[in-house]
């Protein structure tokens, strides 16, 4: 088919887009982004509507840490229309005015490719991981600090409970839950003063002994004055 019209004719028109169709556009490279690093960053597209004018900023952070925000660009457009206007987050002073979606795609390549947003991706994933391992940290140090008594039982007319206490792990008689039960200060009690610290020894398939605090001698002593009750 001929094209009669002539090529002046578009002269004067801007090429537009749908806000729905930037933002999505936008979200889709911080999707991609969060997929590339195994979820290690997560992000948002934060839309401003300023009059006729729309800001999008390209916000990322590590995954688990929402507080540290950091926004890669910003993109201005004015009446949903073309050229489009994006600041870096590096140098407010430069702007890069885009006639369309295709130098969109453009700038956003070689901005993604550069040597300072892949040292700030790389350093924000950092960030997630180390954030991860202090949880995992975190959550060990708790396991092992668990206080736990098991229901008696009997063996040879004996009660035993199997227990976890801050790390230990085994079979305890009820006579020794008694003395675990008992005051530091008092006679057969289970926790021995060393220094600014207490040491108890626990029999299980040999004696092991380790340090306690106040605030741990006191938390044995609950869960075994509870279990005794």
């Amino acid at each position: 088919m001929n094209d009669l019209w002539p090529d002046e004719i578009g002269a004067g028109f801007k090429p537009v887009f749908r806000t729905s169709e930037m933002q999505q556009f936008l979200e889709a490279q911080i999707s991609a982004l969060s997929s590339k690093t195994a979820g290690a960053i997560d992000g948002e597209v934060r839309k401003t509507d300023y009059d006729q004018v729309s800001v999008y900023q390209f916000c990322i952070w590590p995954r688990g840490l929402p507080g540290s925000v950091f926004e890669l660009f910003r993109l201005r457009a004015q009446s949903e229309s073309y050229p489009v206007v994006i600041e870096g987050s590096y140098d407010r002073n430069v702007v890069n005015k885009l006639a369309n979606m295709n130098q969109l795609k453009k700038y956003l390549g070689t901005l993604f490719s550069s040597d300072i947003t892949l040292d700030a991706v790389r350093r924000i994933a950092g960030e997630a991981v180390m954030e991860e391992q202090a949880h995992s940290n975190e959550n060990e140090n708790d396991e092992r600090r668990l206080i736990r008594f098991g229901k008696f039982f009997e063996v040879d007319g004996k009660a035993f409970s199997q227990a976890s206490i801050l790390g230990v792990s085994g079979f305890i008689s009820r006579k020794t839950i008694e003395a675990l039960a008992r005051s530091p200060s008092s006679k057969n009690s289970a926790f021995k003063a060393f220094s600014d610290q207490y040491v108890v020894t626990l029999q299980f398939e040999g004696p092991v002994k380790f340090m306690v605090s106040d605030s741990e001698v006191n938390a044995v002593r609950a869960y075994a004055k509870k279990i005794l009750e």
